[in-house]
């Protein structure tokens, strides 16, 4: 027990932010087991002092605003993690509350009314609106659809005990996370015909949320599932891991559009260079087979006249011969000239 003198302010801070208060111990160990309660007490000279009482069991299921129950750093992360994903989660639900470490008020006499790690409440008239410290079920009207508890070494037993309080309070659905255990170790609770059935260890089909909870390969993780959609729940640090992996992706993909239109741009510039040289060389062969007939004609015409100057050689001597008297069939056989021709040649000088 530890005597406190009155601070200047006094603070009391709520389980979570003492994550990392108290290593995790027996509790044969610990003087304060299950936490403790600061009182108000006088002093032996009549001044106000402040002392710590350790907490029982019946405490721990049963707790005060105020009370102090340190929890091991794997709760504090896990539980924080879990509530942050199923907040976001129904974050457009304005009436699905998932509220953290509040205390239910059950209204049923005898009851004992503990601050479960994570409640996930529907019908609730406003969540935004929900105030103070614990859930009033009979004023609002509804009561937790899924109560989610993580164990620390320290309160396992009482958090197993719980499944007692739950089923009496008729919370449809109820999960015990284990993380100090690898792989972690997943427990979930049914309400059947008013009583829980214990359903098979390791993963947790939740029919009232749509949510499934399992663990990852290496069993060092805890998995939530949409089981309409199968979309996987991120963290805050998942979802900006996964924007920066998404955001190099559509860079990386618009890097390589680029180079594709790029390349696209470039072979179309080398098809249409291809084609006008094609077109350049079309016209060429063109212009060439042009010429060539050109040329072929101008041949011709330069033959044809080659042939009539020769010809005309040929006469010329053919006429000479017969001027002087040269006989028809020897000018024939000299110039090559039929017969007829220089016959009629002969007659023509006469």
């Amino acid at each position: 027990m530890t005597t406190l003198t009155k601070p200047q302010t006094n603070v009391v801070l709520p389980r979570y932010a003492l994550s990392a208060v108290l290593p995790a111990q027996s509790v044969e160990e610990e003087p304060f087991p299950y936490g403790w309660r600061t009182i108000e007490d006088i002093g032996p000279n009549g001044e106000t002092i402040y002392r710590d009482i350790a907490l029982t069991l019946d405490d721990f299921l049963d707790p005060q605003e105020g009370d102090q129950m340190p929890q091991g750093i794997e709760h504090s992360e896990e539980a924080i993690e879990i509530r942050n994903k199923l907040k976001k989660w129904f974050r457009h639900d304005p009436h699905m509350a998932v509220l953290f470490d509040v205390k239910m008020k059950w209204g049923i006499l005898g009851l004992q009314e503990p601050f479960p790690d994570i409640a996930v409440i529907p019908k609730v008239k406003d969540k935004h609106a929900l105030k103070g410290g614990h859930f009033d079920v009979l004023a609002q009207g509804t009561r937790p659809c899924l109560i989610v508890e993580i164990t620390s070494p320290n309160y396992e037993a009482g958090d197993r005990k719980k499944v007692q309080i739950y089923e009496r309070a008729q919370v449809e659905e109820y999960l015990i996370i284990n993380p100090y255990r690898k792989p972690f170790e997943l427990q979930g609770y049914r309400l059947e015909q008013g009583q829980y059935r214990k359903l098979a260890s390791g993963r947790f089909l939740s029919r009232t949320t749509n949510l499934r909870f399992e663990l990852s390969v290496d069993g060092g993780q805890l998995i939530i599932t949409d089981t309409r959609t199968d979309e996987v729940m991120l963290s805050s640090v998942e979802e900006i891991q996964a924007r920066k992996i998404a955001e190099n992706r559509a860079e990386q993909e618009a890097k390589t559009r680029k180079i594709t239109e790029n390349r696209v741009e470039q072979e179309a510039k080398i098809r249409k260079i291809a084609e006008i040289r094609a077109e350049q060389e079309a016209k060429a062969r063109k212009i060439a087979e042009m010429r060539a007939e050109q040329e072929a004609k101008a041949r011709k015409i330069a033959e044809a006249r080659a042939e009539q100057a020769e010809q005309a050689k040929i006469v010329e001597m053919a006429s000479k011969m017969l001027a002087k008297g040269s006989d028809p069939v020897f000018v024939a056989e000299i110039t090559g000239l039929s017969l007829v021709e220089v016959v009629a040649m002969r007659r023509k000088e006469k």
